[in-house]
C-alpha cells in the first residue's frame, strides 16, 4: 500500500508547473563541452531556514553527478535551484562561466 501511495505522490511532483521567465537578454547555451560550477552555494526558505549551506559542485555535462541523502537532505532543491526554480541565496551556479539566470530557460 505505502508503494501506491509513493507513486501517487511522485505522480504529483510531475504535476506541478512552475513558471520561470527568462531574463531579457538571455542566451541559449552552447552544450558542446559545458562546464557547470556551483561554486559555495547556499540557500535558505523564506530568509529563514538554511537549507543548503557551501554546496560545490563541478562538473562537464558529459559526467553523471549521483546525489544520495536521506529524504529532506535538499537533494531536489539542488536541481530546482539549477533549473532557476529557486534563487540561491549567495554565491552562484554558472555553465561555461554564465550565470544561469543569464541563459534561457529551454537551455537549461
Amino acid at each position: 500500500m505505502s508503494d501506491l501511495l509513493n507513486a501517487e505522490r511522485l505522480l504529483d511532483l510531475f504535476m506541478i508547473s512552475f513558471t520561470v521567465t527568462d531574463k531579457e537578454n538571455a542566451a541559449d547555451l552552447d552544450l558542446i563541452e559545458s562546464i557547470m560550477k556551483f561554486k559555495n552555494v547556499n540557500f535558505t526558505y523564506n530568509s529563514k531556514r538554511v537549507a543548503i549551506r557551501d554546496v560545490s559542485i563541478f562538473s562537464s555535462l558529459e559526467e553523471t553527478i549521483v546525489l544520495v541523502g536521506i529524504t529532506g537532505a535538499e537533494k531536489s532543491s539542488l536541481m530546482k535551484l539549477l533549473l532557476c526554480f529557486y534563487d540561491v541565496t549567495s554565491s552562484s551556479i554558472k555553465i561555461n562561466d554564465h550565470d544561469i539566470h543569464d541563459i534561457t530557460q529551454g537551455s537549461l
